[in-house]
């Protein structure tokens, strides 16, 4: 967001900011609500990918091989292989997240979602947002972890 505030404070000095792709004027009627907008549907997609990062193993510098495979050529269905064919591959790739941290985000995932079961019925909701502990909060159905 310190790119709107530094777009509105080029509009206070009357610099008209030009941007070719979205064929938007700063200075134009419509220019700063554009602005606001693909800013929004930026930070939303950066939330996205920050998510994908926490869930996804491959983020981890592992690789899984032979997990499933094509059921049949026309069809793009795929079949889950028989796990002791499964292989796995560390450090394969520059790791994003450690592993140590994407693990912690599994297990507080998985309690998360024991909670929310729980939390189902009237007298365990809440029990299951006591249970959580200090540095864990829970905003519209996300795990957020305080540092």
């Amino acid at each position: 967001m310190d790119f709107l505030v530094t777009l509105r404070r080029l509009k206070e000095l009357k610099v008209d900011v030009f941007f070719y792709n979205e064929r938007i004027h700063l200075l134009s009627q419509a220019g700063e609500l554009l602005l606001t907008l693909h800013a929004g549907i930026a930070q939303a997609e950066s939330e996205n990918k920050s998510e994908n990062i926490l869930t996804n193993e491959k983020y981890t510098g592992a690789s899984l091989y032979g997990e499933t495979e094509p059921a049949d050529f026309p069809s793009t269905k795929r079949m889950v292989c028989d796990p002791i064919e499964v292989h796995r591959s560390r450090n394969h790739h520059p790791p994003i997240i450690q592993e140590r941290r994407f693990k912690r985000v599994q297990k507080l995932k998985a309690k998360y979602d024991a909670l929310r079961q729980l939390s189902n019925s009237p007298i365990g909701e809440a029990t299951a947002f006591g249970a959580l502990g200090l540095g864990i909060f829970i905003f519209m159905q996300k795990v957020v972890i305080a540092k």
